[in-house]
């Protein structure tokens, strides 16, 4: 009985307030589309295409299970001016709560342009713009409710709720966001980029209620990374991500190290990473990964450090992403014309 009570609070501060934060994962590094538009075609390659798993809480009945497809690259490389990048990207995620009892979907595309400030490109400023169209919708056919309950604790009458028989409660939207992205590579050793982005600019109106006029609020996330060459075999890349939506508000901070090729090059070395984030006031985030032909699969764990840990009974989050990056070879006529940028 606990934990579905557990579960009904979790799922009310969720959907009924609107005030909690969108899906979001421990790795956004590798979910770049989730966080800013201006991450469109920022890579050191042609294109990629990522997947990313989230599992959180599922102690308490799978709570939240989010997963992301994307993908973006950059184009028309040739017609534009040296130094400059067009990017475009898709990306498509389902966030699915308290065991598929709500469901959010969303199928975003997005663009970028990445001015060079400089003739070797050393300086950038790109901006970005992206449209979603959404969905949430309800499945009232998997709610437990207190006219089920026998006299044992357990739900097993029917109830006469008409919420319960609802299997196709949905609500549809357009959404819009943008971001604004500036990267700096200082010498061969040092780069650093930073980025500012908001959501949900459309103020989309999302209720199930006839009488209730809510809308999802707006977004706002500062993001970037700092990557630092330590040996021809090491980097250490320094980063943090600040969220803020309404009045719920968070912040992911950390480091990785990359031990391999700290720079990409085209070699079929293994390059392995490891590092530890910290999401302020909830969690510690060990990650580790591995990079072979331009293929990075990662892992990463959200151990709770709050006063949650005891409603999750010690499970935490796990995170698992696959990123494949394509890169053309350097004999081929196209070439990059950017230098390398950040990993994360």
């Amino acid at each position: 009985m606990k934990k579905y009570l557990a579960l009904f609070g979790l799922l009310s501060l969720h959907s009924i307030g609107l005030q909690a934060q969108d899906a979001h994962y421990s790795q956004y590094f590798v979910a770049p589309l989730s966080i800013n538009p201006a991450l469109s075609g920022f890579m050191d390659g042609t294109a990629r295409v990522m997947l990313n798993y989230r599992s959180q809480w599922s102690s308490i009945n799978n709570a939240f299970n989010t997963i992301t497809a994307s993908a973006d690259g950059i184009i028309l490389q040739s017609k534009i001016p040296t130094g400059d990048r067009l990017g475009v990207g898709f990306m498509a995620m389902s966030d699915q709560v308290a065991n598929g009892l709500m469901s959010n979907n969303y199928y975003s595309l997005s663009t970028a342009y990445h001015k060079s400030l400089d003739k070797e490109g050393n300086y950038s400023i790109g901006i970005g713009l992206q449209g979603s169209y959404a969905t949430r919708g309800i499945d009232g056919s998997k709610l437990q409710l207190n006219d089920q309950l026998d006299l044992y604790g357990q739900f097993s009458q029917t109830s006469n709720d008409a919420a319960r028989g609802k299997s196709g409660l949905q609500r549809n939207y357009f959404d819009a966001s943008a971001g604004i992205l500036f990267k700096a590579k200082l010498n061969d050793n040092n780069q650093f980029y930073i980025g500012v982005s908001t959501y949900h600019l459309a103020a989309p109106k999302v209720t199930f209620m006839d009488n209730v006029d809510l809308s999802v609020p707006l977004r706002v996330s500062v993001n970037g990374v700092y990557e630092a060459k330590l040996g021809d075999m090491l980097s250490l890349s320094l980063l943090g991500l600040y969220t803020k939506q309404e009045q719920a508000s968070e912040g992911v901070f950390g480091a990785i190290a990359t031990i391999g090729r700290s720079y990409r090059e085209y070699d079929p070395t293994p390059i392995f990473y490891a590092g530890v984030l910290y999401r302020t006031q909830d969690a510690f985030i060990p990650y580790v990964g591995i990079e072979h032909w331009d293929i990075r699969f990662g892992i990463s764990y959200d151990y709770n450090s709050s006063a949650l840990n005891a409603a999750t009974k010690g499970q935490g989050a796990v995170e698992t992403s696959l990123v494949y990056l394509l890169r053309i070879p350097p004999n081929k006529k196209i070439q990059y014309l950017c230098p390398n940028n950040p990993k994360f």
